[in-house]
């Protein structure tokens, strides 16, 4: 069997096209070790895409060993979308999106800081995030936005970076860290019509552990490790060069 480690990322939920609306949640985040692959056994791995304006981020998975769901939609006049981590509430008291134990935390509520439900006139729940929910509006937010939730450090590929922030609320509110706005996979929305970023896949392992060489993704080494970037869907596939083989049987 061949230990891996997989930093698995879905993509973030979008904003919304019109409205007064919360940040989008963050795709769901794992980064976890000890999962086991047999020898010479492919498996196929599906990169989420972020989702379009007005929806939900797609999941994100490597064969069964391991998945998570996409980032929650923004509410526009409603509560925010559950996913990985959840969309943020539009104003007027809309709740934010319930977030997956495990990979994402909730989005923040939406408020009428007014107490008059005037829509437009009131604060936007932020996305949730990989590390921490979104913001809440509560009260005397007029027309703020809050912010959306931090999303979580890797340093799988050798660099340490943080992916899948959540997206800040409509007026004014900022994306998390590494949320759509920023370079990284997985951030949420703006809740100001933005779509939400696409996820990743991260496959690491020790090459001395493994009788074969893989194909897939962007290969890099670091030390004795080998890994492999996915940003599209694709296979880590094994690959044994026909010399080798007799060796092998032998």
């Amino acid at each position: 069997m061949i230990d891996l480690r997989i930093l698995c990322i879905a993509g973030g939920g979008a904003g919304r096209s019109s409205g007064s609306a919360g940040g989008g949640g963050a795709g769901g985040l794992k980064d976890e070790t000890g999962i086991l692959l047999a020898a010479f056994t492919a498996v196929d791995v599906i990169v989420g895409l972020g989702g379009a304006v007005d929806n939900k981020g797609g999941n994100s998975s490597v064969g069964d060993l391991i998945d998570t769901e996409g980032g929650g939609r923004g509410g526009n006049n409603s509560a925010g979308q559950d996913g990985g981590s959840g969309g943020g509430g539009a104003d007027d008291y809309f709740a934010g999106g319930n977030g997956i134990d495990g990979q994402g935390y909730d989005g923040g509520s939406g408020a009428d800081s007014k107490g008059t439900h005037v829509r437009h006139d009131t604060g936007q729940g932020g996305g949730g995030g990989a590390s921490e929910a979104g913001e809440d509006a509560g009260g005397n937010t007029g027309y703020n936005g809050r912010d959306g939730g931090d999303g979580k450090s890797s340093d799988i590929t050798g660099t340490a970076k943080t992916y899948a922030g959540g997206g800040g609320g409509y007026y004014g509110g900022a994306d998390g860290d590494n949320g759509a706005g920023q370079e990284n996979a997985g951030g949420g929305g703006f809740g100001n019509n933005e779509a939400g970023k696409d996820g990743e896949v991260v496959i690491r392992y020790t090459r001395a552990n493994v009788p074969h060489t893989y194909t897939g993704g962007v290969i890099t080494d670091i030390g004795g490790d080998r890994i492999h970037v996915f940003t599209s869907n694709g296979k880590l596939s094994p690959f044994l060069p026909p010399n080798a083989i007799p060796a092998l049987i032998s």
